[in-house]
């Protein structure tokens, strides 16, 4: 993580040349300077080829927490009620890391967070409900 120039918040990783809130360049020479200085620090020779090439590979990425925690939360389908929690909790961190990495599986996360809760939380205690003659 890096703190932007600019804008001041923390985006991204140290070998982005863009903020990934802002989405601004360093501007005036200043800040170009304090950028180049960074950049120094950490020995690398070809910044822009490096952070486009990782932008793009993590932008059109499926989420992998989304895709387990949907998988989980189909599981719990079949009378595994621990998996349903899993799920639910894999889904909402599914939904955090996508918010941040900008990644592909919003879906898949939503969809885990639902079966999860479903079949996880609200499915055991309709169960009991009814066994107590509710």
């Amino acid at each position: 993580m890096r703190i932007c120039i600019k804008c001041k918040k923390r985006e991204g990783a140290w070998w982005d040349h863009v903020c990934g809130y802002c989405r601004n360049m360093p501007t005036s020479t200043k800040e170009a300077e304090e950028y180049e200085t960074r950049i120094a620090d950490k020995g690398i020779i070809d910044v822009e080829k490096i952070s486009s090439s990782a932008e793009n590979n993590l932008k059109n990425s499926l989420n992998k927490s989304a895709i387990v925690g949907f998988a989980i939360s189909l599981v719990s389908m079949f009378g595994i009620g621990l998996a349903g929690i899993i799920g639910f909790i894999l889904g909402i961190v599914a939904l955090t890391q996508i918010k941040y990495t900008h990644q592909k599986g919003r879906g898949f996360a939503i969809t885990a967070i639902i079966i999860g809760f479903i079949w996880g939380f609200a499915q055991p205690v309709i169960l009991k409900l009814i066994d107590m003659g509710y």
